[in-house]
């Protein structure tokens, strides 16, 4: 997102913000069902900014530990409150939506106080819990130890179907105070419907020398999973110490998200390592760069070049891969990124004792080359693969069609190989004028 910047009238440039992240992996997500004849999940990692969708991993298939290292780095469309990651357990079989297995968010203000490169635990989201359930409940008048529940029905649940519908049940669970023991019930499972009507009650009786009012009623509504976990709904608590004896109650209650009591903590869902950075630039007009350019083109014509500003730069700032990106795009522009590489390469020769680490350090030379390797070479791999990556996508979607195995015949992997390398071969002089271009 970009916001100008202006002092006393005097327009000063805009504010770009940039978050970038890296999801490394995923460990010891829950083990699917004892009915989930699968040996392994298939985990995708969803990014989302509010519950707008960013980016999202590949599958892998069959794991608990899913590995991505995949990076990616966008400019921030609008101001924003939440950055969330998502650990999807994908339905192979497209007869459900996919199962989210938990999540990780940060604030905006976490993001702008520090960077983030750690494990961090999935915890439980409730983002998609909407809809009313219908209840009534009383407290007998004369044993207060019991109490009556009435599942009526249910209005507006989230759709968890492809269809858009869910196949509903509700859970009703007596929690005692302890939170050791608990007693629960169920209904039946409505099919395909998100107003489910059940109409069943249930009877909850405290055992002896436990108090009912000092007891939770939790009932929530659960999506039923032939081939996976069951899907929350959401809930709502109900407290009987706040009920009057002989009163019956008939109530419509919003479903709220999950909430565990103190003394039950949630289950271990797994954990994710994230690299997290948010930058705020201040971008300005091409003007009041000028200056610093002619600095720049001034080192290359200086005589020692190590105390030329283009070489004080290099060693004072942490960061040389975007010093080396910088230099490479503006010299790229003007037509003379060969006139920049000669004078960096001449002093990188002749200031290294050891041949054997020529252009092998930490230096704004080799950066400055593996910047311009990945910009020019872009294009010539391109026209070097391209047509090869093609057949190989069309050959791998023909054997998946025809024998569901995304294999490709070893004699066509030997023929692919040669082509490959005899395209190379091919554009092997093409390389340089690639570079100069």
């Amino acid at each position: 997102m970009a916001l100008e910047v202006q002092q006393g009238g005097v327009h000063h440039g805009r504010v770009e913000k940039i978050i970038s992240f890296r999801i490394g992996e995923v460990k010891n997500l829950p083990p699917t069902p004892a009915h989930d004849l699968r040996s392994g999940r298939d985990v995708y990692v969803v990014a989302a900014l509010e519950q707008e969708e960013i980016f999202r991993t590949p599958t892998v298939e069959r794991t608990l530990n899913p590995f991505y290292g995949e990076d990616f780095s966008f400019e921030v469309p609008r101001d924003f409150q939440f950055l969330s990651f998502y650990v999807y357990d994908a339905d192979c079989f497209g007869l459900s939506r996919d199962v989210k297995l938990g999540k990780v968010g940060f604030k905006y203000s976490d993001l702008i106080s520090s960077n983030v490169d750690m494990w961090l635990p999935l915890q439980p989201d409730s983002a998609e819990v909407q809809g009313k359930i219908h209840l009534q409940f009383s407290v007998d008048r004369d044993d207060s130890r019991c109490i009556s529940i009435g599942i009526l029905e249910c209005c507006c649940l989230s759709g968890c179907l492809t269809n858009g519908h869910s196949d509903c049940y509700c859970h009703v669970i007596l929690l005692y105070p302890d939170a050791t023991r608990s007693e629960g019930r169920r209904t039946q499972v409505k099919k395909k419907t998100v107003d489910p009507q059940f109409n069943e009650f249930f009877v909850f009786k405290a055992t002896d020398g436990i108090s009912l009012a000092d007891s939770i009623i939790r009932v929530s509504m659960w999506h039923s999973s032939l081939l996976s976990d069951d899907i929350f709904l959401g809930q709502v608590n109900l407290s009987p110490k706040e009920m009057v004896s002989g009163t019956l109650y008939n109530l419509w209650m919003a479903l709220g998200p999950r909430h565990e009591l103190p003394s039950s903590p949630h289950a271990d869902l797994g954990s994710i390592r994230l690299c997290v950075q948010f930058k705020e630039n201040i971008i300005y007009g091409s003007e009041v760069y000028e200056p610093l350019k002619a600095l720049l083109y001034c080192s290359l014509t200086m005589k020692d070049f190590a105390s030329s500003p283009m070489f004080l730069i290099g060693q004072v700032c942490q960061n040389r891969n975007s010093v080396a990106n910088i230099l490479v795009n503006i010299f790229l522009k003007d037509g003379e990124i060969e006139k920049l590489v000669g004078v960096l390469t001449n002093y990188e020769a002749k200031n290294t004792s050891d041949a054997n680490t020529l252009f092998r350090g930490n230096s704004l030379t080799t950066k400055v080359i593996d910047e311009l390797m990945k910009k020019v070479g872009m294009s010539y791999l391109q026209r070097t693969l391209q047509s090869i990556i093609d057949e190989v996508c069309a050959e791998l979607s023909s054997s998946v069609l025809c024998s569901g195995m995304g294999y490709l015949h070893v004699g066509n992997i030997v023929r692919l190989v040669l082509l490959t390398g005899l395209d190379i071969f091919d554009l092997e002089f093409s390389c340089g004028s690639a570079v100069i271009i």
